[in-house]
């Protein structure tokens, strides 16, 4: 082989090279860099003031506290689903954090050490959730989940109940935690009581104006 063919060889290569490179690039851009800058944009144009944050907030406090009234719970928390970064093969961290809580009815509030939570930590009771959108747990002594057996423990929680609260699309938002100090079966009159105010948290969370009036 000639020294042209060897120069014509060697130039085919690094050009596959380099379009390889190119592509590869390109691709970590779109599944990495360009999701994070669209992130990014979102929240700057859905931004809101304090007071705005704050009057919505006021809302869903007094929803949930309304709700824990009607099942006569302990402890009602509102969870949020969020991706918490990325791992090194590019997929999204899948997280939850404790936004809002009654006050008083466990042992330490669930919000001081419910953020930025791994679903990992639960992945029993996310499965359950996901499937059947809700999660229940008559006495702690029979739950099946390591971690959320542990941490009902720790918090003072006999039962434990959760659903989930699905987007207008479809897509999963967050879950209702509904918590009790003794060993407790909801009834389905006050699960429905449970499900009949998820729209206006919904609402709530969305910040859609109409939801402010009850």
């Amino acid at each position: 082989m000639d020294n042209g063919i060897l120069f014509t060889v060697k130039s085919l290569f690094e050009i596959a090279l380099f379009a390889g490179m190119l592509i590869f690039i390109v691709a970590m851009y779109n599944k990495m860099i360009k999701p994070a800058e669209k992130r990014k944009y979102v929240a700057k144009k859905r931004a809101r003031s304090l007071k705005e944050n704050a009057v919505y907030d006021v809302e869903i406090n007094r929803l949930v506290y309304e709700i824990k009234l009607n099942v006569a719970a302990c402890k009602i928390i509102v969870g949020r689903f969020h991706n918490g970064g990325f791992f090194n093969n590019a997929l999204p961290m899948q997280k939850f954090t404790v936004t809002h809580e009654t006050p008083l009815g466990s042992a330490v509030p669930l919000q001081a050490c419910g953020q930025g939570v791994l679903n990992s930590r639960y992945p029993e009771a996310m499965l359950c959730l996901a499937t059947l959108d809700t999660y229940d747990v008559y006495d702690v002594v029979d739950c099946k989940d390591p971690n959320y057996k542990h941490d009902m423990e720790k918090f003072g929680f006999k039962s434990s109940f959760m659903f989930l609260i699905n987007q207008f699309d479809g897509e999963e938002e967050g879950f209702i935690g509904i918590n009790y100090q003794h060993t407790h079966v909801m009834t389905p009159e006050q699960k429905d009581k449970v499900r009949d105010a998820i729209p206006r948290l919904l609402g709530l969370i969305n910040m859609k104006e109409e939801h402010l009036i009850n």
